[in-house]
């Protein structure tokens, strides 16, 4: 019954640093996945902030001309 799980563990020691590498492939892949999920939703709510921004650009400038005296 140890037998298999010796041989099992001699091959784990064997490639480990193959282990090592494609666990770290697997995380780079998950990480870079999270992220750029982050950068499209921080992207989405830069530009609706800038569309209102804008927006009250538009409504300032309307009342400073709206209440602007004559000369």
């Amino acid at each position: 019954m140890c037998k298999p799980f010796k041989e099992y563990m001699m091959l784990v020691r064997e490639y480990t640093r193959e282990i090592v590498t494609f666990g770290g492939l697997a995380m780079t892949c998950f990480l870079y996945h999270d992220l750029r999920g982050l950068m499209q939703a921080q992207t989405e709510a830069s530009m609706e902030i800038a569309r209102e921004l804008r927006e009250l650009n538009v409504r300032v400038m309307e009342l400073e001309h709206k209440t602007k005296l004559p000369p």
